[in-house]
């Protein structure tokens, strides 16, 4: 019988995360910043086109994202930290302050000035159809769980990545 050490565990879970998080990374910073390359565009914009592999499918990104939406740990905070207010975050009760927020996400948010994102149901019971109300042109849901089923349907509105 196979089995993995604690710490081997802890050390997989940490690179997975490190990975996840470095491609959720890359993909807010490209979508929102100036590049000062010459890249392939599109439509004559400023914005090269993104094609992102993922274990559940494809997210093609053609043009800046201006409506996010973030779901899983962790993608919310990223947005922010790179300067993008997703429009919509999955909501945290078990880590959340009064405001329904978790406590570093409302100071961030507050401190930039910007409105407060849109709080859905995530995780098992994620509410697609209040992502689809928000009309977000990238969901980002690294260390969100979603499913095949949950994937396929929120990326008939928006690449997910």
């Amino acid at each position: 019988m196979f089995s993995v050490s604690p710490a081997g565990r802890r050390t997989a879970g940490r690179a997975t995360l490190l990975s996840t998080l470095a491609v959720a990374t890359l993909v807010v910073a490209a979508c929102s910043s100036a590049d000062t390359a010459e890249p392939e565009q599109d439509g004559g914009g400023d914005f090269a086109t993104v094609t992102i592999d993922s274990a559940l499918g494809q997210a093609v990104i053609t043009e800046k994202p201006e409506r996010i939406v973030t779901l899983g740990q962790g993608s919310a905070e990223t947005a922010i930290a790179l300067g993008t207010v997703p429009v919509g975050v999955e909501e945290y009760s078990w880590g959340a302050d009064d405001t329904g927020y978790l406590p570093w996400v409302h100071d961030a948010v507050t401190e930039l000035g910007a409105e407060l994102p849109q709080q859905f149901t995530g995780g098992t019971e994620l509410n697609i159809e209040a992502v689809a109300a928000l009309e977000p042109d990238l969901i980002l849901a690294p260390w969100s769980g979603v499913t095949q089923d949950q994937f396929d349907k929120l990326s008939a509105f928006a690449p997910v990545v």
